[in-house]
């Protein structure tokens, strides 16, 4: 629909699912099952491609590579970033940083184990395209390999990336983490968890509005607010190529592989967020307009994306 632009229409629904989130909770599978957190959603169609019963691999091979910028040594975002840099090396993960920081502070990551490199571009695109580049040419990474990007800040996705990727079948080139409850409402800010819960909601509503027009291609719930993503070596060049100058360089290259017919699935996990970014964000003005500017730049723009691919 035309409105799907509208910055006016995001901000008057955001503040409707404010309104009547507590009276629509989202259905959210039971903690207590056993496999809640351990099975990929992913369409009738999507299996029927890939086939039932495939076995899955033991081993994953993968590079996680990521953004930063920091002001300083010893602030908060600085902080999660070691604490991940350290996970990553202690996981034995092979890690590519792109940082736009000081050199200071850049030679403080430096010793966290991790390949870290000076951005040369402008912008969070420009670092997530240099990232996904130097990722794809590490030895020991070929085409069926799986480049996993995740904010730096993300700490408890390091240890679950190896098991997410163990689920999906051989033939998925695309998996989008999906946050679970009630993990996600109570480890995040509350603007957070009202607005990344709405972006989901008007992105995927997208998705089911156009069901029944084609083949579908994309799972139905995807977290497109999350953040992490992983595809394979192969598909690199969707997010290498695409000229985006945002975070729409993380989520429109989703839509344009799917397009292309590469499979997407989407894994639950169970992710905590840092508990000192939310004692930083709750509250906070500077925060809530963050989480507002990110809404009314990406939802249009992934919803264009969407509706242009034709994607349901």
């Amino acid at each position: 629909p035309s409105s799907v632009d509208a910055v006016s229409m995001t901000w008057l629904l955001c503040g409707l699912l404010l309104a009547t989130a507590a009276a629509a909770p989202e259905q959210h599978c039971d903690a207590s099952d056993p496999h809640c957190a351990d099975t990929p959603s992913q369409d009738a169609a999507t299996q029927s491609r890939q086939g039932r019963g495939e076995s899955q691999s033991t081993t994953v091979n993968m590079v996680v590579f990521m953004t930063t910028a920091h002001d300083v040594v010893g602030e908060v975002r600085f902080n999660a970033t070691v604490k991940t840099l350290a996970a990553l090396s202690t996981a034995g993960i092979k890690a590519v940083v792109v940082d736009a920081s000081p050199d200071v502070v850049r030679e403080a990551l430096s010793g966290m184990g991790a390949m870290v490199y000076a951005q040369t571009g402008h912008g969070k695109a420009a670092a997530l395209r240099q990232a996904a580049q130097l990722a794809s040419q590490i030895p020991g990474v070929d085409h069926n390999a799986w480049l996993c990007f995740q904010e730096p800040e993300k700490t408890t996705m390091v240890p679950q990336w190896h098991r997410t990727l163990s689920l999906v079948t051989p033939g998925t080139g695309v998996v989008v983490p999906r946050r679970q409850e009630p993990e996600f409402e109570h480890s995040y800010a509350i603007e957070q968890w009202h607005s990344e819960n709405f972006g989901n909601r008007f992105l995927n509503t997208v998705v089911s509005a156009q069901r029944g027009q084609g083949t579908v291609l994309l799972p139905p719930g995807l977290d497109w607010f999350f953040g992490p993503l992983a595809f394979r070596a192969k598909h690199a060049t969707h997010w290498t190529e695409y000229g985006g100058g945002g975070y729409d360089s993380q989520l429109v290259p989703i839509v344009l592989a799917a397009q292309a017919g590469v499979v997407v699935a989407d894994v639950p996990v169970r992710y905590l967020a840092d508990p000192e970014m939310k004692a930083q964000e709750q509250g906070s003005i500077a925060f809530v307009k963050k989480r507002f500017r990110q809404l009314t730049a990406l939802v249009p723009v992934v919803a264009a994306a969407l509706e242009d691919a034709g994607l349901s």
